[in-house]
């Protein structure tokens, strides 16, 4: 019969080689479990250091932009790889945002480029100022929205083609000026022609062309400024222009034009505070008795837009996307 002493040893070995193994066994299971649930939580998202920010590239703010068919739209904002941004574009504030599509270096959810096209499957451009607004917005790590928006507007200003092109809206020819070159017309008119011989004179038919009125391109100015109305580009191909003459068509307020039968027309705008729209009209009348118009709109801006910061929209300065600017 072997000693207590041994015997209580092999038992306490045995308990100390049991807890071991119940120990490493654990050891294990824990690991696993951590490893499960690890797998099952998400990586929280990185925290936004400087508020977001949008831009609107092109249209520029006052540019003039064809109403005949699509708008391309692009832009730029501090999205990147590592923020969960989405942009939207909104025109004229016809809702809802309209979800841009992003061309970022780093695939389809990276928005630090952007664009959008628009057609009339959502709206169209008004003749005369339209705003276009762009917005940001960003996730925060638990995936709530944060205060963390931000817009960035131009306004640009519909205006119609007078003659059709076939080059398309999407050049820049189109989208960066108000109308393309006027045509002269020809007709054929019975003239006098004398007859050295017989000293009478016979009728004859001739070629004769219309001048050419040309009142410019649309401006965009501002309250209290001068500006001249200039029909200098008009043109007579077989003649010269005897008569010029610019009424105003429409448009507040009423203005006085000065030397309104000359080719350089001027007049003062007023202290006006809100935007507004001013059409006039040059008809040319030439030698042969021919006359033809043109049209040409003066978009002023009043006090109240030129003194307004919009305090939504952030600089490129402050967000830190200046070589993207």
């Amino acid at each position: 019969m072997l000693p207590i002493s041994i015997l209580l040893g092999d038992t306490l070995n045995r308990f100390a080689l049991l807890v071991a193994l119940l120990l490493i066994i654990s050891f294990f299971i824990n690991v696993g479990l951590l490893n499960k649930i690890g797998a099952q939580i998400p990586m929280p998202l990185p925290s936004i250091s400087n508020p977001p920010a949008v831009r609107i590239n092109f249209p520029h703010h006052f540019d003039n932009v064809s109403l005949s068919g699509p708008l391309n739209i692009s832009g730029i904002s501090s999205d990147s790889e590592l923020t969960d941004c989405k942009v939207s574009l909104i025109v004229n504030n016809v809702k809802p945002y309209q979800e841009v599509v992003a061309s970022g270096k780093s695939g389809m959810n990276d928005y630090s480029n952007w664009s959008f096209t628009l057609n009339s499957n959502y709206t169209s451009l008004s003749e005369g100022p339209n705003k276009l607004t762009s917005k940001i917005s960003c996730l925060s790590n638990s995936g709530s929205m944060l205060n963390s928006t931000k817009w960035f507007s131009v306004n640009v200003t519909g205006v119609r083609d007078l003659y059709p092109s076939s080059s398309g809206y999407g050049s820049p020819a189109l989208q960066n000026s108000s109308k393309l070159l006027p045509q002269a017309r020809t007709i054929e008119r019975t003239v006098l022609q004398p007859d050295n011989t017989t000293g009478k004179s016979s009728s004859i038919m001739k070629d004769t062309t219309y001048p050419v009125a040309d009142a410019g391109q649309d401006q965009i100015v501002k309250a209290r400024s001068i500006v001249n109305l200039n029909a200098a580009q008009s043109k007579d191909s077989d003649g010269t222009i005897v008569s010029y003459s610019w009424i105003q068509l429409s448009g507040n307020p009423t203005v006085a034009l000065r030397n309104a039968d000359s080719p350089v027309a001027t007049f003062e705008i007023p202290d006006v505070k809100s935007d507004s729209k001013l059409s006039f009209r040059l008809t040319v009348v030439d030698n042969d008795k021919l006359g033809d118009s043109d049209t040409v709109n003066v978009i002023v801006k009043g006090l109240k837009t030129q003194n307004q910061v919009p305090k939504d929209d952030t600089s490129c300065d402050e967000i830190g996307i200046t070589n993207l600017c």
